[in-house]
């Protein structure tokens, strides 16, 4: 008998193969919504404040363009030879590359209104390409892992493959804390573009798409006016609703943490060079060792209770860091170690212990994340007979993207107010109080509103069970009828 593990079939070496492709991608989200952040404010010039017009303005595209590149991917035919969603995926890496490489070229001379020109461009552009490449490797991965396990399994590889992404945003946190010059930080912008493009281009020949598969597609004929009645129907499932607000407060601040990071540790902290980064790596690390655990945990106590108890850990340490005392006078404190230099302050160890805190309630975060959206999927064919990875992604993405752009405009918005001064390292205490505020009590009061909506999310581990005994009778046994079996209560 298949082991669940090895359900899809794949080899443990082919699983790393197709998820280092996603290393790739985080290498360039990193730098898109991590260092560029920090890039433009701090090199190219622009007021914070603008900054957050920009991404406001910016989330109108981000969230039109899912559904509609959604219904249009899960629309399209099986080619035989080719697949329905890996065209779309080999089409769009190139432009996403080409995009990322040109984030940077924004000249510092022009006026806020060029450069918020410049950098809206550039990100309705790149949110383009990062949302066929995006909804067609979900699609791809959602219909080749069917079973719990496996999907906690990938998603532990997908986690450590991770890490890849301190090169999109912890190293070039590092250097833009050190006197470095525009033009080098665009040839190194540059540079680890490229390499993630490569990177992401290895998963190719191991996505595989069958089309016995998706002779269970009844979406065809579906218009965007059907979409538009889909999206009404799909708020008023409460799995499909509770799992939206949950993750769009979840989500966005566990993908986003290292925003406030780059503030907090450069112009409070004032920590350089690889005494800003090195925080993130160390806790990358423990991640590494809690990543496992956390699959293991959610495969015997099912998603739901698990991110519930391990999130509420970020909530403290979110608190704490909100409360780390900046480093007084204008450098941090060095002192020597058998020749090495380390930093003598409680605030940069103080700082590190509560992003270790984060951390922890993180890992449930990203070993769930993949599973539980999975399941949504499953669970919502069975209620609806209809398989839409594509389409639900797209639906999702409508309603989620916005947090990414409303975290960053709340953050650049509250150290704007409290005078943010982007040519300097050393801050105002006003300002240092708008970064500990921004940093630490903004994403701590979005989780717990998440941990509220969450409670209220019907998909225990019993039902995960039934939904999963469901899929594999269906997808991986070659009927086309879910049988009408009684389905588990749920609270």
């Amino acid at each position: 008998m298949t082991s669940e593990l090895n359900e899809s079939g794949l080899t443990l070496l082919q699983k790393i193969q197709f998820y280092i492709g996603n290393g790739g991608r985080n290498i360039i989200s990193g730098l898109v919504n991590v260092a560029f952040v920090k890039y433009y404010t701090d090199y190219i010039g622009l007021d914070p404040k603008w900054m957050g017009y920009v991404y406001i303005f910016f989330t109108v595209w981000a969230a039109l363009n899912d559904p509609i590149f959604g219904l249009w991917a899960d629309k399209r035919p099986f080619k035989k030879g080719f697949g329905k969603y890996r065209p779309i995926f080999i089409g769009s890496l190139p432009f996403l590359v080409a995009i990322t490489i040109a984030f940077p070229w924004a000249n510092p001379s022009w006026s806020q209104l060029g450069i918020s020109i410049y950098l809206f461009a550039a990100l309705t552009l790149w949110e383009t390409a990062s949302t066929l490449i995006g909804l067609s490797y979900g699609a791809i991965a959602t219909n080749m892992f069917l079973t719990t396990a496996e999907r906690a399994e990938v998603e532990v590889i997908d986690n450590y493959l991770g890490v890849l992404s301190i090169f999109g945003n912890t190293i070039p946190i590092m250097i833009l804390s050190m006197d470095v010059s525009n033009q080098t930080m665009r040839i190194f912008f540059g540079i680890v573009t490229i390499i993630a493009g490569l990177i992401i281009a290895i998963s190719i020949p191991v996505m595989r798409e069958s089309e016995e598969f998706y002779k269970h597609d009844q979406i065809g004929n579906m218009t965007f006016k059907d979409f538009l009645g889909e999206m009404i129907n799909l708020l008023s499932e409460k799995a499909f609703l509770f799992f939206f607000l949950t993750f769009l407060l979840f989500q966005r601040v566990a993908s986003n943490y290292l925003l406030g990071l780059s503030y907090f540790y450069d112009n409070v902290v004032l920590s350089k060079g690889v005494w800003t980064g090195l925080p993130d790596i160390l806790i990358g690390i423990m991640g590494l060792m809690i990543f496992p655990l956390a699959a293991k945990w959610i495969r015997k106590y099912g998603t739901k209770l698990v991110v519930s108890r391990m999130i509420v850990v970020s909530i403290v340490g979110y608190v704490l860091l909100a409360f780390v005392p900046a480093t007084e006078g204008d450098a941090l404190n060095m002192f020597s170690i058998f020749g090495f230099e380390v930093p003598g302050e409680k605030s940069y160890w103080l700082a590190t212990l509560s992003y270790f805190v984060v951390y922890f309630g993180f890992c449930a975060i990203y070993t769930a994340n993949g599973p539980i959206k999975k399941r949504l999927i499953d669970y919502l064919e069975i209620q609806t007979g209809k398989r839409r990875p594509g389409m639900i992604g797209g639906a999702l993405g409508v309603l989620m993207t916005p947090g990414t752009a409303i975290y960053v405009f709340l953050y650049t918005q509250i150290i704007s107010a409290f005078g943010y001064d982007g040519a300097s390292k050393i801050q105002s205490a006003s300002s240092q109080l708008g970064i500990r505020l921004a940093t630490g009590l903004l994403p701590a009061a979005m989780i717990v509103l998440g941990l509220y909506f969450f409670s209220k999310y019907p998909i225990d581990k019993e039902t995960e069970d039934w939904v999963e005994a469901e899929m594999l009778k269906k997808h991986r046994s070659g009927e086309t009828k879910i049988e009408d079996e009684p389905q588990p209560q749920t609270s």
